[in-house]
């Protein structure tokens, strides 16, 4: 199953959604700058998508948002078949892309094959 998403969006309504997407293996997520990150809550759980099923991320709308930064290492430290995660930050100056390169690559996976395309 594959689900793209975009416009605004409440993190309680995604979480919520992707909790009922059990078998969600490609997720798109366009403007994901629109979540608030207020909206997080202090302990996220991960949905049954993110530690079976879920093997792509794919954001082509990256801006560098705290919201999309937080989305982007959750999906990849909970997702334990994620093959691979797609950022796309045609927006980003080549100072913010690489400081936000290096804060992604250390972030620690789940999935050993997962790999990080960062454009």
């Amino acid at each position: 199953m594959e689900l793209t998403l975009g416009g605004r969006i409440k993190m309680e309504s995604l979480l919520y959604f992707l909790n009922h997407c059990p078998r969600l293996q490609n997720l798109v997520m366009e403007n994901l700058f629109s979540i608030d990150s207020r909206n997080w809550p202090n302990t996220l759980v991960a949905s049954e998508c993110f530690s079976s099923q879920l093997r792509t991320c794919f954001l082509p709308c990256f801006t560098g948002t705290d919201s999309e930064l937080r989305f982007s290492k959750f999906v990849m430290q909970n997702s334990t078949l994620l093959g691979s995660m797609k950022i796309i930050g045609h927006s980003l100056s080549h100072e913010k892309k690489a400081k936000m390169r290096i804060e992604l690559d250390s972030c620690p996976r789940s999935s050993a094959n997962c790999q990080l395309l960062f454009m």
